[in-house]
């Protein structure tokens, strides 16, 4: 088997048991999140300011469009 194919097997497995998906990295993203306290987030935000890539919506798009290019890249198509 050929790296290539090596890589799409990975990632049609991770894809087909849920690791990758985008309601995997969305509860990731809620679940790692949910720990920044307010006046944490509050003292960040103040310190280091935010910007348009810095949102969850933002991200979540990312990953979605991310997932969708490598699902092209390797042929994946759910079995």
């Amino acid at each position: 088997m050929t790296e290539a194919n090596c890589t799409a097997a990975k990632w049609k497995y991770l894809h087909d048991n849920n690791v990758i998906s985008s309601d995997t990295l969305d509860k990731t993203i809620r679940r790692l999140t949910g720990t920044i306290s307010t006046d944490d987030f509050t003292a960040d935000v103040t310190t280091w300011g935010t910007n348009s890539q810095s949102t969850y919506g933002f991200l979540i798009t990312w990953i979605q469009g991310r997932i969708a290019w490598l699902d092209e890249q390797w042929g994946y198509s759910a079995s």
